[in-house]
């Protein structure tokens, strides 16, 4: 059996060091790890963002836009998931702050590499861990003193499932980042240890204040480098240790300097886990080194959010897994000791030294401190202290064999979790299926659902969003005999409902389980995503006037009132409801509380455009482009709105904004036309509008805008064949439906148009009528239509069903009364059925407007027609009510009653319909026993 040496003194010493074994040449075993990483991570490259990458990567980060910005924010301590570089203000606090600028460089860097958008990203990723794959193998190489067996560890430490994290993740790259360059920092003082006449290890020294740039866990590198020594069979000196501590010196007082404070923000706490007692906080930790060194062994648990239990479920065996592992452990190191294995010892130490780490500073590590990123370094150690203990037992050709069946079963795991970080759907649905208790995971699953909604207008996906941020909601409580498992075999309508029910379960049933970790952001989070949910469900139907969203929001206002984002959301729901005052008062108390929303900017600006302020809308425009300069469409919402107010100037500057910024791109050159076009110089804007459809020929916009310069050159066939083309793009356009319809009414008088003429400037007619705004516009609108409601009652239905989704109730009135008048137009059959719908609908838009009698005529000439009608039946009687018909109200909510079983009526709202009806039934039952008022006295 080997023996280490015994402790040499270092550099003093004369001796050569011991030859490394070059058994096979060094190029062909480095070709071979190139080959090993490309071939195993390669699925990466297709990869897109997930997760914090589209914070990290997207327009609000400035800091990593370019190699420049990144470069400029250097010094910059507010850079962090959730804030741009710039917009910290004073007081803000510093929890989430970190200050990793060659991170931020290496981002930037990734960005600026051509490709798709996230294609630089993830190769940067790939390219660093080959890098630290290549440091990996050099310096086990020189600890081992033989190529092949340092290429062993090398490719162990390659292929590790627990590398697939920090690989594919294009947001972890500080670990990769961070671990190699500790990697190359060893080596170079393991070079400079055996070869040094003197001098110091400078370029290790330089190596790891890089180390520390990129991650603050390098600090721990003079502690490595004392451990290295002594695997080298060396004396730590003072003269090796020293550009380490220098290293690490320089690093702390830049952070102190940047911070402001002596503990330079290295002990902000990230949060609080909530543990019971001190009892939990040993075995949590128990549980974390345990179960990072089980992970190395038996990595069976992959996953990309591991929760964190403030009291332990159960019949857990986490903290008897992780005790287990400790003491193994344990025994590994006492052993490695006393046979004097000091690479052995070296590696153990490297792989515990993080896991401790974390432990040591829990509350500063996240959320999810068990995560596989934070195992980088681990992994080397283990593999580089495996390898040793092999090797000192079998000849190096079996330690090979080994090693290769132990890289050809990590493949196929390791290739299989990439997958997990293809796309924001894949990731989520991985952490949702490993993590479903986690509140915090349920949420993230609930917003990429709204996303995926936004883009797709899909339904389900609405419906899945709901589902998320409902079990988001229940986790973390005991709803006693309510509580329910979201079982995915049940239809998903279902499934909702028993959410719900649980949600809704009776406080004395409900008990909180500490076995779940949740926070307040989570549930701030949760019920945002419950209101945009029911905003965009409103949004696609007809009659909704948002009241249910508008209620989520007034009780959010309640609870999380100093949270700038639940106001940005209550007036994104004013908006909906055209309260453009509540609206823009609502994005002001956003801005009040963090001038940093760009949302709340932005949706201020196109409030303040609803209001016909544009230069205001203008000034709300750019200063959401201060705080993201990343994103385009803030400085063409600026250029737009100074256009409107006739602001050339100001127009011309952002215009050449945005020729800077995308020089020679469609935009640039289809916002000169713009600018052309509102000053009038016709004949430049068309050559714009042409130059910008030449670069993106479906571009409706660039379309719509030539077509109106068309129109002021009096080109009226060619305009209306270029605005068709916009029609087909861009059919919520209102402008385009508008001009379309203006265009074809001067084309041709009524006689001399066809058929499919008169079809068209219809359609065009009625969608600009269901997209126009409140003004004089839709009323012109409103006149042109109406010969076309001529013995068409369907037609003149679904313009007052267009006119109620706007809340106007005036319009709706005009339209119903068409439908009724043109009622004979209706097949027999269908007639009475329609007629009493559309009586009822009339009734209720008359009563809805306070013309509660006309309401009741309507109403009970609508109970004649479908005297069966649920609805009809409950706003009769409610109308009958409301004018003081007590008796007449009774009698019909009686009949109300007897439809309600087969009624539509949502579920959480049939208990109260019922109630109402039943007391309108009680009132009129008195009354009758009272029997009517005596007749005055006409002797008094």
């Amino acid at each position: 059996m080997k023996s280490d040496e015994t402790l040499r003194q270092g550099p003093a010493s004369t001796e050569p060091a011991p030859p490394t074994r070059a058994a096979v040449g060094a190029l062909p075993l480095a070709l071979l790890l190139v080959a090993l990483v490309v071939g195993v991570f390669w699925p990466v490259l297709r990869g897109g963002f997930v997760y914090d990458d589209e914070l990290l990567f997207g327009p609000k980060n400035e800091a990593t836009s370019s190699v420049g910005a990144a470069l400029r924010l250097a010094l910059d301590p507010l850079w962090s998931f959730d804030r741009p570089a710039h917009a910290g203000a004073a007081g803000e606090s510093l929890d989430r702050a970190f200050w990793r600028p060659l991170t931020v460089l290496a981002f930037a860097l990734g960005r600026a590499l051509p490709g798709p958008e996230a294609f630089g990203p993830h190769l940067m990723s790939l390219l660093v861990h080959l890098c630290a794959v290549l440091a990996a193998w050099r310096l086990a190489t020189r600890l081992l003193r033989d190529s092949l067996a340092g290429f062993c560890v090398a490719a162990l430490f390659a292929v590790h499932p627990l590398m697939a994290e920090p690989v594919a993740w294009a947001a972890a790259i500080n670990d990769p980042l961070a671990g190699g360059l500790i990697l190359g920092a060893l080596l170079a003082h393991a070079r400079w240890r055996d070869r040094a006449r003197g001098g110091a290890p400078l370029l290790g020294g330089a190596l790891a204040l890089l180390a520390l740039l990129a991650k603050e866990q390098a600090l721990v590198l003079p502690l490595l480098v004392v451990g290295l020594d002594l695997a080298l069979g060396l004396r730590p000196s003072a003269r090796a240790l020293a550009p380490y501590v220098v290293a690490l010196g320089l690093w702390y007082v830049a952070r102190a300097w940047i911070f402001g404070h002596f503990l330079a923000g290295l002990f902000a706490r990230q949060g609080d886990f909530g543990f019971a007692d001190l009892a939990r906080e040993v075995t949590f930790r128990i549980e974390l080194i345990g179960g990072a060194l089980a992970l190395l062994v038996w990595p069976r648990d992959l996953t990309v959010f591991r929760p964190v239990h403030p009291v332990l479920p159960e019949g857990d065996p986490a903290v008897l897994i992780g005790g287990a592992a400790l003491a193994v452990f344990a025994v590994m190191v006492g052993v490695a000791l006393w046979r004097r294995a000091r690479v052995t010892a070296f590696g153990l130490g490297l792989t515990a030294v993080m896991p401790a780490l974390v432990a040591a500073a829990l509350h500063t590590a996240g959320r999810y401190p068990l995560s596989d990123r934070y195992l980088y370094l681990s992994v080397f150690g283990a593999a580089l202290a495996l390898i040793a203990a092999v090797r000192r037992l079998a000849p190096t050709r079996a330690t090979a064999l080994i090693a290769l069946v132990l890289v050809a079963a990590s493949i196929m795991p390791t290739r299989a979790h990439v997958g997990a970080f293809k796309d924001s759907d894949a990731f989520h649905a991985r952490a949702v299926a490993l993590a479903p208790k986690d509140a915090y995971v349920q949420v993230n699953a609930g917003r990429q659902e709204l996303k995926a909604y936004q883009d797709t207008l899909d339904i389900e996906h609405l419906f899945q969003a709901y589902r998320h941020f409902l079990l988001s909601l229940t986790s973390g409580t005991n709803h006693g005999k309510f509580q329910v498992d979201d079982d995915p075999s049940l239809p998903l309508k279902q499934r909702i409902e028993r959410l719900e029910r649980m949600l809704h379960a009776p406080a004395e049933e409900r008990r909180p389980d500490p076995t779940v970790f949740w926070t307040p952001y989570d549930r701030l989070e949760a019920n945002l995503g419950q209101l945009y949910v029911h905003l965009f469900a409103s949004d696609g139907s007809p009659l909704d006037d948002f009241a249910a969203s508008l209620e989520i929001a007034d009780e959010l206002v309640k609870v999380f009132g100093k949270e700038a984002r639940v106001w940005t959301a209550k007036g994104q729901v004013h908006r909906k409801r055209a309260e453009d005052d509540q609206a823009e008062a609502a994005f002001r108390k956003a801005l009040e509380l963090d001038r940093s929303d760009a949302l709340a900017w932005k949706q201020l600006a196109l409030t303040l455009t609803d209001l016909g302020r544009d230069g205001e809308a203008r000034e709300a425009y750019e200063e959401g482009a201060r705080i993201v300069p990343g994103d385009l469409s803030l400085v063409t919402g600026a250029a737009a709105a100074a256009l409107r107010a006739g602001e050339f100037a100001v127009a011309e500057s952002l215009v050449q904004q945005i020729e800077e910024r995308v020089p020679g791109s469609r935009e640039a050159a289809f916002w000169r036309g713009r600018a052309a076009l509102a000053q009038g110089r016709l004949e430049e804007a068309l050559a714009a509008f042409d130059v910008a459809l030449s670069i993106d020929p479906g571009w409706g916009d660039a379309m719509k805008h030539k077509g109106l310069a068309l129109l002021r050159m009096n080109d009226a066939t060619a305009a209306l064949e270029t605005l068709g083309n916009a029609a087909r793009v861009m059919p919520d356009d209102f402008e385009v439906h508008y001009q379309i319809a203006a265009l074809m009414s001067a084309m041709k008088s009524l006689e001399d148009e066809d058929a499919s003429w008169r079809g068209q400037r219809l359609g065009m007619l009625m969608r600009a009528y269901e997209l126009a705004p409140a003004s004089e516009l839709r009323i012109n609108l409103q006149n042109a239509l109406t010969p076309f409601v001529s013995g068409a009652p369907d037609r003149a239905f679904s313009l007052a069903t267009l006119s109620e989704k706007r809340k106007d109730l005036y319009s709706a009135r005009y339209w119903l009364e068409h439908t009724v008048r043109e009622s004979e137009a209706w097949p027999e059959l269908e007639r009475s059925q329609n007629l009493g719908l559309a009586l009822t609908r009339l009734g209720s838009v008359m009563r809805q407007r306070g013309d509660v009698a006309e309401a009741v005529d309507a109403l009970m000439a609508a109970v004649e027609y479908v005297p069966e009608n649920f609805d009809t039946l409950f706003e009769c009687a409610t109308s009958l009510y409301s004018v003081g018909r007590k008796a007449e109200a009774g009698a019909m909510a009686q009949r109300a009653l007897l439809e309600l079983p087969k009624a539509r009526v949502v579920e959480d709202m049939r208990g109260a319909v019922e109630q109402i009806l039943q007391g309108w039934v009680k009132e009129a039952n008195a009354l009758n026993a009272v029997g009517p008022a005596p007749p005055p006295n006409k002797d008094e």
